[in-house]
């Protein structure tokens, strides 16, 4: 490139800069808004994490992303972690750590935690044998109980995730009820995943309204007609209005996700487009 050439894409670069800026200002006078950070749940790309991490969190960057949720540190430090992160421009406000670390290693967990710069630490996902009755969520309450005390003193927030199975009608309750209702809302937050709201045939908006205040992450995940999952904007849930009364919410996050990519890269590329290109007023 010469001379000539640098100087018209730069200016050329800067136009369009300047353009977008404006534009976002005018929305911002109408009351528009956008998801401003956005993030990707790192188990979307898995695959490119067990082979390279730095590399998959630099792509991450170059994509656009502000934010990552961990899904595991790959036999990484927690310092080698926060370094790879600020080496990227990217923060982590939240990590899945399954049940049997947060019983048997929390002080480690969350010393991991402080040190990458956590804000919140999520039990992601109850195996068979942790949820066969509703006996055995009230006695995960007890549990939760505590770990949320000792993610609290530790200046951390303790959150669960959800899938379709806690959404599911049992002798007449919902386990997911059961959880929230039994641990102090203080200690436990909610991370709203919307497929699997929708999988179980929940409107993701009543979830968000009963447990108001109390529903601080999500995962952007989407579903077709025929109930699979596919890349965010390729199937029927309408983001942008469940994204106008994410604040009412209390959401703070946001977080594409796909657990079982064709090809990550491009779910990660095209959950990023769709997602910051939608517009949504405020309810």
């Amino acid at each position: 490139m010469n001379r000539r050439q640098f100087i018209s894409t730069t200016a050329a670069l800067a136009g369009a800069t300047i353009s977008t800026t404006c534009n976002r200002a005018m929305e911002a006078e109408r009351g528009v808004r956008r998801i401003d950070r956005l993030g990707i749940q790192l188990y979307t790309v898995r695959d490119r994490m067990h082979d390279d991490v730095p590399g998959t969190l630099g792509d991450m960057a170059a994509i656009g992303y502000d934010e990552v949720e961990f899904a595991g540190y790959y036999g990484y430090a927690a310092s080698d972690i926060r370094s790879m992160l600020t080496a990227e421009g990217l923060s982590s406000p939240s990590a899945h750590i399954d049940l049997l670390d947060l019983t048997d290693s929390l002080p480690q967990v969350l010393d991991a935690a402080t040190a990458i710069g956590h804000d919140y630490i999520i039990l992601p996902w109850l195996a068979d044998n942790e949820r066969m009755t509703l006996d055995d969520y009230r006695l995960l309450a007890d549990q939760c109980n505590t770990i949320g005390e000792q993610c609290q003193r530790a200046g951390l927030q303790f959150a669960y995730h959800h899938h379709d199975f806690e959404l599911a009608i049992v002798d007449g309750e919902r386990p997911l009820d059961i959880l929230l209702g039994s641990v102090d809302a203080a200690l436990m937050k909610l991370e709203i995943d919307f497929f699997w709201c929708v999988k179980a045939g929940i409107d993701p908006l009543d979830l968000m309204q009963r447990y108001q205040g109390r529903v601080k992450l999500c995962h952007v995940k989407d579903m077709d007609s025929e109930g699979q999952m596919v890349n965010p904007g390729e199937g029927t849930i309408d983001f942008a209005l469940l994204f106008a009364a994410s604040s009412k919410a209390g959401i703070e996050h946001f977080f594409v996700e796909h657990d079982e990519p064709a090809d990550p890269l491009s779910t990660a590329e095209i959950g990023f487009d769709h997602v910051t290109g939608l517009t949504y007023t405020e309810q």
